[in-house]
Parts: structure tokens; C-alpha cells; sequence
């Protein structure tokens, strides 16, 4: 039986760079390197996810001359929302692809 330089936590516990040889119960052998480097690679793009979080809104807001707010408007991405002072819904602009922008109104038609 050979000393391993790691403490064991379990019976059958592994640093998690080995995986459990499963002849022998108590054996450890290192991981095969695709194996490695496909749960390096996963646990990157989870820490990455994590730190990017979700897509976060621009948001502007319009006042009139007495400083009141009229309309607000938020950005997500391509799509803009534009809502009044009470909070409704007013229209939405979309940009394309090809760069063109298409406006709607709060019932969702077409408007330019």
C-alpha cells in the first residue's frame, strides 16, 4: 500500500484533483487531463456568469420646466421602454440589426 503525502478526510476520500480508483478502494489516481481541463473550463464560465450578473438597465429621466417628471425611459439591450410619469407604459423602440429602429406603441402596433 502506498503513503500518500494528503490527510484523508474519509475511508475513500480524494484531493479534488484525483478521482477514486474504483480496484481499489483506497487508491487514488490522477485525473486524465480532458477531464481536467473540461471542469477547469466549466468552473470558469460559472465564475464568469456569477460576476457579470444580469444585463443592467440605462435609465433616463425627463422633466419639465417645474422639474416634474414627465417620462422615464430604460434601455435593456436593443430595446428601449419609454413609460409616463405614472409609470404606464408608452411605447418601446427596437433597433435592428441593420441599424434601423422600429417604434411601437403601447398596444404593441407598428407606429414608424
Amino acid at each position: 500500500m502506498r503513503a500518500w503525502p494528503y490527510t484523508a478526510i474519509g475511508a475513500n476520500s480524494c484531493r479534488s484533483d484525483l478521482r477514486l480508483n474504483k480496484n481499489r478502494a483506497n487508491e487514488c489516481e490522477p485525473m486524465s487531463d480532458h477531464k481536467e481541463m473540461a471542469i477547469r473550463a466549466i468552473t470558469l464560465a460559472a465564475v464568469l456568469a456569477l460576476l457579470m450578473g444580469p444585463t443592467v438597465a440605462q435609465q433616463q429621466t425627463y422633466r419639465n420646466e417645474r422639474g416634474q417628471i414627465t417620462d422615464t425611459a430604460s434601455t435593456s439591450g436593443s430595446i428601449t421602454t419609454y413609460r409616463d410619469a405614472q409609470g404606464r407604459l408608452t411605447r418601446t423602440a427596437e433597433r435592428q440589426h441593420d441599424g434601423s429602429v422600429q417604434y411601437r406603441d403601447a398596444m404593441g402596433r407598428l407606429i414608424g
